[in-house]
C-alpha cells in the first residue's frame, strides 16, 4: 500500500474561501484519480504560516491522505477509483513519481493547486510518503 499525505488547498487570485478546484493525481505517470478541493482559505491565519505572509492570501489547507491498496486509490477513505496497487507494476521501478495537475470542473471553469509544507498551513510537514510492503520468499531453502 502507498499513503500519501499532503496539505492542499484550491487556488484563486489572493483568497476564497469557497472557490473549488478539481485535482488530478498521477504516479508514474498513470492516473490514479481526482478530487475537488472545496477552497483556498484565508479565514484564518494558518498555524505554522508565517506572521510576514499576508492576511489575505491562502493561510492554510486541509490534510488529505491518498491511499493505493489493494482494491482502489482513496482520498480521506472516500475511493476515487479502481487503480489499485497491482495496477502500478511497481515491481519493474525503483522509482515514485507523484503528478497532481489543475483539471476542468463541470462547467468547463479552472481553479488551482496551493501546497502548503513545513513552515506554512496546519500541518507541520511537507508532503509525506509512506510505503507498506511485505516481502513473500515461497521458496523451500
Amino acid at each position: 500500500m502507498l499513503l500519501f499525505d499532503i496539505e492542499m488547498a484550491s487556488e484563486f487570485p489572493m483568497s476564497n474561501n469557497s472557490w473549488h478546484s478539481k485535482i488530478g493525481f498521477w504516479l508514474n505517470d498513470k492516473f490514479i484519480g481526482s478530487t475537488e478541493l472545496p477552497g483556498n482559505y484565508s479565514d484564518v491565519q494558518g498555524r505554522y504560516t508565517p506572521d510576514w505572509w499576508p492576511k489575505k492570501f491562502s493561510q492554510y489547507g486541509l490534510l488529505n491522505h491518498i491511499r493505493i491498496g489493494e482494491l482502489d486509490t482513496s482520498i480521506d477513505s472516500v475511493s476515487i477509483s479502481n487503480v489499485n496497487i497491482n495496477d502500478l507494476e511497481l515491481d519493474k521501478t525503483r522509482r515514485l513519481t507523484l503528478k497532481m495537475a489543475v483539471l476542468p470542473m463541470d462547467n468547463d471553469t479552472y481553479g488551482g493547486l496551493t501546497l502548503f509544507g513545513s513552515d506554512f498551513g496546519n500541518h507541520p510537514q511537507n508532503i509525506k510518503a509512506t510505503v507498506f510492503y511485505s516481502q513473500n520468499d515461497h521458496s523451500l531453502n
